[in-house]
């Protein structure tokens, strides 16, 4: 079973997916800018299923996103 959603995919993409906190940093600077409720919900959603996840936990579900040459770990 798929962690995220197609719809949480998608918006993950558009954003730095190398580490966790940069995606998350740059999620939630963007929610402010998102005024359409559905697209709220899974920025919000997206959003807590980040922080739910260790870097670890995250690092191993990356590569379903993109090459695994592009992610980093930070300290």
């Amino acid at each position: 079973m798929e962690y995220f959603t197609v719809e949480e995919t998608n918006l993950i993409c558009i954003y730095d997916i190398r580490t966790r906190a940069g995606l998350l940093r740059d999620l939630r600077s963007a929610l402010s800018d998102v005024y359409d409720p559905e697209l709220k919900e899974i920025f919000r959603t997206a959003i807590r299923k980040l922080e739910h996840l260790t870097d670890s936990e995250y690092l191993e579900l990356a590569p379903g996103l993109v090459p695994a040459d592009d992610l980093e770990v930070e300290a």
